[in-house]
Order: C-alpha cells, then structure tokens, then sequence
C-alpha cells in the first residue's frame, strides 16, 4: 500500500470523522446546530475530509466562516458551536463574535478548541467579558497530512516560539501524536535516534506515556500483527541556520512570498478576487512536479504539463461514439488539471514579480558567504547596507541573526549593529534585538556549528544536488540521513564523532505487562525493543522509517532529505514536523 491518500492521510481522515461524530453526538448531544469558525479552522477541517456532506448528515445545518459573518439564533432548540485553534489571535476574533452575538434564552452555546483551551485563551476570554458564555469542548487530532510522506502537528507558532523563547508547551502534544502514530500506521518504534536535548525528552515522555497506556489498556497483541519501524526525533534547535535561510525550492519560495495555512496558498488574481491554490501532492497532479525543483526551473515544467494536457483533447477529434464517449468521461479531470495549472502559473509570476530584483540577489549572496563561512565580511557589508533602507527590517534581522549563529562576534560589534538596527527601524526594533539574544542563548554555539559545517559540508559537493538555498544545503537533513544509518550501539560512536558536542543517543522502547492481580508482577516491567499500543488497523508495511522535526522544518529541508534518501528510501519514510516554518516566519515572530 503506499503512503498517500490511502495510507496514512486517509486514517487520519478516518480518525478526524470519528472524533467529530464524537463530538456532536456524544459530547453536544446532537440535534440541529450551526458551525461558526475562523478560516483557519475551515482550512482544517477542509484538509482533514471533513466535508460539508458529512457535517450536514451530523444534523449541522449551516456552516458560517467568521470573514463572511455570523448567523442570529432566536429558536432554543437550536445550538451554536464555535470552532478554532487555541491560538492566541484565532480566541480573539471568536470572543469578539461572542460579544455581538445576542443572548437568545435556551440556546446553547458551544466553544470547540483545537487541541484545547490553555490559560493564555481562558485569560482572554475573561478580559473580553464572555467567559462562561459558552461551553468549552477540547478537541484534540494528533497529526494532520500535509504531503504524501509528511504530516504536522499543526503548531506553527508553538514551533516559533520554541525555537525563539525556548518554550516547550507543545511537547507532550507532541509524545501523544507520535505514540498515536503506531495505532494509525499498525507499527511499533524498534528504536529510537534522539538528536538534541528535547529530543530525548520527547522520548523519554513517550515512553512513560506508553507504560501508562499499556498498563490501562491491558493490551496483548502479537508481535507479528505489527510492522516494525525506526524512529529519529530532531532537535530543531541542532541545526537553526537553515531555517533561516532563504528558500529557493517552488514550495519554499512560495511559502516566503505568500505564507502558508494549512498548506493552502491565498492570493488575489487579476480581478482582486481571492483564490486559494492547495500546496499538496496527494490532491494535486501538478504540485509533486515542481515541488522539489528550484524556482528557476519551474516555468519549463509548467509549459511540459500544459503540452501534456493538450494531448487529452486530441481524443475530440474522433468521430467513433465509443471513443468520444471514453473522450467525455475525462473532461472534467482535464479541465481541473487545467484550473490548477493556471493557478499555479499566476502564483509562479506573481512569486518573480515580488522576489526578482538586486537586492534579492544581493542578499542570497550575503547568506551564501554567512553561511558557508568563505567571506564573512561580505554579509556584514550587506546587511549594513540594508539598515539604511527602511523598507528591509525582516532580511536585516535575519542577516544579522545568521551571523550570530555562524561566527563569534565581539561585544562591540553587537552594540554597533544594534544601535545600526534601532536608529533604521525606531524603538520597536528593542523587542526584535532582545529576542535575538534569547535564541542565540538557546541554539547551538557558533563553535559548535562550525565544525559541524565541517563534517557535513554546507556547500553541496555533487553536482546533482538541489539548490534548495543560494550554493548551499542544509545541515539538519543531512544529519537526519546519517541518524537513519544507525540500527545498532557499534553504528552510533561514529555519528557521535561526527555531531561532537551535539547530544545523540540510542533508545529502546519498552513493554509493560499487562496489569494483574499480583503486585509483584504488576510493578514489574520487561524490556524490550519495541514500544506497543493498540492496533485496530491493519499495518502499513510502506513505512519503514518515521523522521519527527520537534521546532518546525522547512521546505527546502525537506525537499533536500528527498534527495538525500532516494525515491525507494523517501517512499518509505514518514515525515513528522511540528509546523512548516521559514525564515521569513522566524523574523517576523521575532519582530511582533
């Protein structure tokens, strides 16, 4: 079976179903209601197949997205369930519709908040004075597919503001997800290569949240009715130079130009009309295609798939009924393709119109020198120059950072660019220079990076290799590559050598007895190399590895392990992130 729609995004369709007849059913009780959400949530459960057919046939009767208003219940019978993440500006725009909606007597009124709702969101409800209006209903879906082989957590921001304020709130989300994972692909985790600190606390939580769970479920399934697989859980905070730096994949630049929800992509055409452009593989036939492929190459494979859908009309041309007949049942797929290729085109041109200039140019090639550590001083000159251009706050602030990250810099040089960065940008470039401090303080060490850099080389030294960034490529893939070589204890001392001061080690699950009467066996646990939960559904054998980013990964990240693993290798293997991020994300979080 592969892993794409049928596999494991169509089980976490599955799973999403199920929780959501749970929810209106068991926990809301059922009869009619009306669905209010904010266009992330829509994006979500749009992504998720939660269709507007099957909301219906759970007795919703209409389905309000916040930007196009809200509907006025006077008839008690009926329900209102408002629906969001729990993010800080999503509980905001609900408690502000909270506030304009009338207090109609017997109707009842329903907050849905995805994963759930924390302090920060019951804090700003009780401020916006609707507090206790509504219930609250958490509603919590582990993983969300993104691509044919990767699936997120969906927590972009927390991802930020783990990398930035070393916040780790989304870790036990996190544990749950990945242990979930087992039961939605039938596996177990053979071993574990943990890379980086929160690496191994992430692990060390799952495996106490799978004691418990096995000791609660009382579970004894055979062995053979699991697949095996690898686990390797990357510490974002290993490698943050190439989440900086500017993308040059399709799907990387994309993201940078026009931000991502949901793997959605919004823009306004020619008429100002929005549209929205799905970033998927497994709902999109010409995505896949140019992915991966730098921008520059993108127009060629564009004009190649139009050539390709021509061919589709020359069947018009017959005059035999059977085959004009065969010919009819293939338009309505030829002329999505068509819709979608158009789409993809008008987002391409607009990407060239907003990124095509020398400046650009200029500042691929001071992250170029930065990074790779040939010319240093030239990125400094570049990102001077940007200071004095008030229109350039985010790619000075992350010039800057980059520098920060890659080399030694003295105290006097600090002090100089920051009064450089505050004198260009005013007082709100404080916060923006604090928080620099914060993640220098959490990442690793500009000494440690650099020999890094040295055992796995930055500057690509085959010829083949992707132009996922300006001459350059990242060091987190090629890190995750050498950490799914290693099976065994022997294997691990020479990628110990090679990360030097970068914590990595080699975990085993464990297996807990079922729970029984006898204390002495029910305190007693047996070691084993597998970790085991429930297992409803028959395994997915196309999944031999699963590679988790705990802080976010990018585009080009991905695009480039691709490359690395190979398409037999990539097709086995799960991609877990936490979020999809990118410089521009990081230094725009840094600046808010």
């Amino acid at each position: 079976m592969e892993g794409g729609d049928g596999g494991v995004s169509g089980r976490l369709s599955v799973v999403a179903r199920r929780k959501w007849k749970h929810l209106l059913k068991e926990q809301i009780g059922g009869g009619v209601c009306h669905l209010i959400m904010d266009v992330v949530a829509a994006n979500l459960l749009n992504y998720l197949g939660i269709t507007m057919m099957f909301l219906k046939s759970m007795g919703v009767k209409t389905v309000y997205v916040l930007d196009g208003g809200a509907p006025t219940i006077d008839n008690p019978e009926e329900k209102l369930i408002y629906f969001t993440q729990n993010n800080v500006d999503c509980i905001q725009k609900i408690a502000s519709q909270l506030q304009q909606q009338p207090q109609a007597p017997g109707v009842k009124i329903y907050l849905v908040v995805m994963p759930y709702l924390d302090g920060v969101g019951e804090i700003i409800l009780e401020e916006m004075g609707v507090y206790g209006v509504a219930s609250f209903i958490p509603f919590s879906i582990p993983l969300f597919p993104i691509d044919t082989n990767t699936v997120t957590t969906g927590s972009d921001d927390a991802s930020l503001d783990y990398m930035l304020y070393n916040d780790t709130s989304m870790i036990p989300q996190l544990a749950v997800a990945l242990n979930s994972l087992t039961e939605t692909l039938g596996c177990a985790y053979t071993h574990t290569v943990c890379i980086g600190s929160t690496a191994q606390e992430v692990h060390i939580l799952m495996q106490y949240l799978m004691e418990q769970e096995g000791r609660a479920n009382q579970t004894n399934e055979p062995e053979a009715s699991r697949s095996k697989c690898r686990l390797v859980l990357f510490d974002r905070r290993v490698d943050m130079v190439s989440a900086l730096c500017s993308q040059l994949v399709y799907a990387g630049m994309v993201h940078d130009t026009f931000g991502l929800t949901c793997a959605q992509c919004k823009y306004k055409n020619d008429e100002g009309k929005e549209e929205k452009l799905g970033m998927t593989a497994y709902n999109d036939v010409v995505f896949p295609r140019i992915r991966d492929v730098n921008f520059a190459r993108v127009p060629e494979l564009l004009h190649s798939v139009v050539r390709e859908l021509g061919e589709n009309y020359k069947g018009k041309e017959t005059t035999d009924l059977k085959k004009l007949k065969e010919f009819v049942k293939t338009l309505p797929d030829v002329t999505e393709k068509h819709r979608v290729v158009a789409k993809h085109m008008w987002v391409a041109s607009q990407t060239v119109q907003l990124r095509n200039s020398d400046t650009t140019s200029s500042i691929l090639e001071a992250e170029g020198e930065i990074v790779s550590g040939l010319i240093a001083q030239g990125g400094v000159r570049c990102m001077e120059e940007l200071m004095c251009r008030p229109q350039y706050p985010n790619d000075a602030l992350r010039l800057m950072t980059l520098i920060r990250l890659t080399r030694k810099v003295k105290h006097e040089e600090r002090e100089k660019w920051s009064r450089m960065y505050m004198d260009a940008f005013g007082d709100d470039a404080f916060i923006a220079l604090n928080v620099l401090d914060e993640l220098v303080s959490h990442a690793l060490s500009s000494t440690a990076f650099e020999a890094l850099r040295k055992k796995f080389p930055v500057v690509p030294t085959d010829d083949d290799s992707p132009q996922v960034f300006y001459g350059m490529q990242p060091v987190s893939s090629q890190i995750i590559a050498e950490a799914l070589r290693v099976k065994k204890e022997s294997e691990l001392v020479n990628t110990q050598k090679r990360l030097g001061t970068v914590p990595i080690s080699l975990e085993y699950g464990t297996r807990v007895r079922p729970r029984t009467e006898n204390k002495k066996e029910e305190t007693s646990m047996e070691e084993d190399r597998t970790i085991r939960t429930r297992a409803p559904l028959q395994p997915l054998d196309s999944y031999d590895c699963v590679v988790c980013f705990i802080g976010g990964a990018t585009f080009s990240e991905l695009s480039h392990l691709r490359y690395i693993l190979g398409p037999a290798q990539t097709q086995r293997t799960l991609i877990v992130t936490t979020g999809m991020i990118s410089g521009i994300d990081i230094v725009k979080k840094m600046r808010a």
